[in-house]
C-alpha cells in the first residue's frame, strides 16, 4: 500500500472511534434499560444525543487548533525552503559554513535583532501597544497574537536568508516553500475533523469517567489526540525520504 492511503489512516481511525463512541453510548443505554441507571452514560442516539450534538458540533470544529497548525507548517515551510533548516542543520553534523551562507546569516540576523527591537518599544511606555490594559503581557495583544508575529519573524528571516544565498529568485519561490508542508500534512489537518468531537463525545456520554479520564485530563488528551497524527505523517515522510 503506497504512503497516499497510509497517510490518511488517522482520519479514518478518529472516524471510526468517534462512531464506536456513538454505537458505544447506544449499547449502554440499551443495557440502562434492563439494569437501571448504574452506568450513568447518556446516549449520542437518542432526540436529546442528536440535538446535543448538532449544537455543538460547529463550537467543536472552531475550537480545534486549525490555526496554530497551519501557522506552525507555513513558519516550518519558509525555513525549510530558505534553507535556513539545511545551514543549521549544516552547523551541527558538519561544523562548518560557507562565505555565502555567513553573509545570509548575518543580514537575517540583523533583520531578526530590528523586528524584536520594534515590538520591544511597543511593550514600553509610551507605544505600549502590544501590552493588556493593565500594563502586563497576560490577556494582551501580545499573548494572543504569538503566532501571527512569530510568523513574521520567520517570514523576515526567511525572506533575508533565502534571497541573499540564492534559494528564492521570486516572490513565486517564497509562496511555494511556505505551502509545501501544507500540502503535505493535509491527511494530518483532515483527520483534526473527527478528532475535535471525540473528547467532547465522550464527556457528553460520560464514557470518559468510566474510562477513567477526568475534567482536568481533558485538555492534555486533546491535545495529544491533535498532535498523534501529524507525528504519524512526518514520521511517513521521513520513511519515504530514507
Amino acid at each position: 500500500m503506497n504512503d497516499k492511503r497510509l497517510a490518511y489512516y488517522p482520519f479514518l481511525t478518529y472516524s471510526l472511534l468517534l462512531l464506536l463512541v456513538w454505537l458505544g453510548s447506544w449499547l449502554i443505554g440499551v443495557v440502562q434499560l434492563f439494569a437501571g441507571d448504574a452506568f450513568a452514560v447518556n446516549s449520542l442516539m437518542s432526540g436529546e444525543g442528536v440535538r446535543w450534538a448538532l449544537l455543538d458540533v460547529a463550537g467543536s470544529i472552531e475550537a480545534a487548533p486549525w490555526g496554530s497548525a497551519f501557522f506552525l507548517l507555513l513558519t516550518a515551510g519558509l525555513l525549510g525552503g530558505s534553507g535556513v533548516l539545511r545551514l543549521f542543520g549544516n552547523l551541527f553534523t558538519k561544523w562548518r559554513i560557507s562565505g555565502n551562507e555567513l553573509r545570509s546569516l548575518l543580514f537575517a540576523g540583523v533583520a531578526l535583532l530590528l523586528y524584536l527591537v520594534v515590538l520591544f518599544l511597543f511593550t514600553v511606555a509610551p507605544w505600549n501597544t502590544l501590552l493588556g490594559v493593565t500594563g502586563g503581557i497576560g490577556n494582551s495583544p501580545l499573548s494572543h497574537g504569538w503566532p501571527l508575529l512569530l510568523f513574521v519573524a520567520v517570514l523576515m528571516v526567511s525572506l533575508v536568508y533565502g534571497f541573499m544565498y540564492g534559494n528564492y529568485r521570486t516572490m513565486v519561490d517564497v509562496v511555494g516553500s511556505a505551502s509545501s508542508l501544507v500540502k503535505g500534512y493535509v491527511p494530518a489537518l483532515l483527520a483534526m475533523l473527527p478528532a475535535s468531537g471525540l473528547v467532547p463525545c465522550l464527556h457528553y456520554t460520560g464514557m470518559d469517567v468510566m474510562i477513567g479520564f477526568d475534567g482536568n485530563s481533558a485538555p492534555v488528551i486533546e491535545t495529544v489526540v491533535y498532535i498523534l497524527p501529524f507525528i504519524y505523517v512526518a514520521v511517513l515522510r521521513l520513511l519515504r525520504k530514507g
